[in-house]
C-alpha cells in the first residue's frame, strides 16, 4: 500500500470539493498555517486508491492540491518520479519578473507541468516554502 501526502496552498483548513462526475467528494484538509510572513499549506493523507485516483484525476490536480511526498513499497511508487525535493523556505529577492520565477523553480527541480500557469506555479512555490518578495504573480 501506497501513502500520500497531498497539499493545498492557501488555507489552514478544510474540506475541499473534488467532482467525480455528478458528484462531489469532500477531502478534509489540516494542519495548515497563514500568517503575515509564513505560511504552510492544509495536507491531506490517504493510503486508499481509490481516493488517490479521484484526487490525482481531478482538475484540481496540480493547480491548487499538489502531490507531497508518497510512502510504501517501492515497486507500488509510480508517482515517485514526478516528486520534488525543494529546499524549505527559500527566498528569491532578485526575482521580478514571471520567466525568472519559473527559471529559478525549474532549476530547484519543479516541473514544467506544476508551473503552467502563474496561480499553479504561485502554489507550487507556496507549498514548497519558496518566496519571490518582489514578484507579485500578477
Amino acid at each position: 500500500m501506497v501513502r500520500k501526502v497531498y497539499s493545498y496552498p492557501g488555507i489552514a483548513a478544510g474540506d475541499i470539493q473534488v467532482k467525480v462526475g455528478r458528484a462531489l467528494i469532500r477531502v478534509p484538509f489540516a494542519n495548515g498555517y497563514i500568517d503575515k510572513k509564513m505560511s504552510r499549506p492544509a495536507v491531506y493523507s490517504t493510503g486508499d486508491p481509490v481516493m488517490q485516483a479521484i484526487i490525482e484525476n481531478s482538475d484540481l490536480f496540480g493547480r491548487r492540491i499538489f502531490l507531497l511526498n508518497a510512502f510504501g513499497n517501492e515497486s507500488e511508487r509510480r508517482e515517485q518520479d514526478n516528486e520534488v525535493t525543494l529546499s524549505s523556505g527559500t527566498e528569491h529577492p532578485e526575482v521580478t519578473s514571471w520567466e525568472e520565477a519559473v527559471s529559478v523553480l525549474k532549476s530547484m527541480g519543479a516541473k514544467a507541468v506544476n508551473l503552467r500557469t502563474r496561480e499553479s506555479a504561485k502554489g507550487f512555490a507556496s507549498t514548497h516554502g519558496v518566496v519571490f518578495p518582489n514578484y507579485n504573480y500578477e
